[in-house]
This record gives C-alpha cells, structure tokens and sequence, in this order.
C-alpha cells in the first residue's frame, strides 16, 4: 500500500480513524499531544519512511477524524484504546 487509505477501527471505549500508507513492516503512529489528529504527520512520514515501513497513524479519541467516544480520556485508556486499534490493524496487514 502507497497512497494512503483512512479505516475506521472500533474499541470498547469509541471508533478511531486510522490512517494507512507506505509498504513493509508495520510502524504504529501516535501523534505527540492529545488534541492533534495524525493528518499533518501522514504526508511527512510516508515520503520519509513509505518505502520501508507501512505507516499506521492512529487519531486518538477527540482528535483529528476520531469522536471522544463513551469512555473516559484517561492515559489508562489511551493505553488501552492504542493496544485495541494496533490488535486490529495487524489483524489486516498483510503478513504481519
């Protein structure tokens, strides 16, 4: 995968949107602050690291293209929320 695609991941805590681009292994994407989606990152990162990494950006809950969602927006959570959408994405990706 090149160009990059948007999926919609579920958690228990609230839906997330997910952004895929690049080709190779995996490499999970968090932006640095909550409040920021992975948008401005995307672009960036793929030219940098597309060709040997498939980039899995991950707008956390209330940011970017993800709604707050029903649980609580505790580190705690955002633990969990990030382990749930890796969980997924890897479900998908090819070989990994």
């Amino acid at each position: 995968m090149t160009d990059a695609a948007t999926v919609t991941i579920d958690t228990p805590n609230g839906p997330h949107r997910v952004r895929l681009s690049g080709d190779g292994p995996p490499l999970l994407v968090i932006p640095g602050g909550p409040g920021f989606g992975t948008t401005y990152l995307v672009n960036s990162l793929t030219e940098l690291l597309g060709d040997t990494h498939q980039l899995v950006c991950i707008d956390q809950r209330g940011a970017g293209g993800s709604p707050v969602g029903s649980g609580d927006l505790s580190i705690d959570a955002s633990v969990e929320d990030t382990a749930a959408v890796a969980t997924a994405a890897l479900s998908f990706l090819n070989g990994y």
